[in-house]
């Protein structure tokens, strides 16, 4: 049981990501765009280490 809730969480981490990255190209500013993708690197970044 656990591990299903642990590949469900996965799948809305996944989802999220996708969706952020999505996002960086219909933010308008320079500025926004850099703070999106710092964003996503960082959650990204968690989730690998969250593998390991």
């Amino acid at each position: 049981m656990n591990e299903q809730i642990l590949f469900d969480a996965r799948d809305r981490v996944k989802a999220q990501q996708m969706a952020m990255a999505r996002n960086i190209s219909k933010l308008t500013t320079k500025t926004a765009q850099k703070r999106q993708a710092h964003l996503l690197c960082e959650s990204l970044k968690q989730s690998i280490r969250a593998r390991a």
